[in-house]
């Protein structure tokens, strides 16, 4: 099992790489709901979820579809 490389973005410069994404749909990338996840230098965690009818559900739900795409998993939609 491999892990999918992650978009050329600079990774150590966060507001950047979240600017870049702003631009990237603002230029016409359809997208229907975002989930940002944060992890504090204090290890505390936070999510922001952005999009219409939006529920917690759905975000989980995203983030396990998301977790099978990022390590290489199949899954069923």
């Amino acid at each position: 099992m491999s892990v999918i490389d992650f978009p050329n973005y600079n990774l150590y410069n966060i507001p950047e790489a979240l600017r870049k994404l702003a631009n990237d749909i603002e230029k016409g990338i359809p997208v229907a709901h975002c989930i940002v996840t944060l992890q504090l230098e204090d290890s505390t965690l936070g999510y922001r979820a952005f999009g219409e009818n939006f529920t917690k559900a759905h975000a989980v739900g995203l983030l396990e579809y998301t977790k099978c795409a990022i390590i290489g998993l199949k899954y069923d939609t």
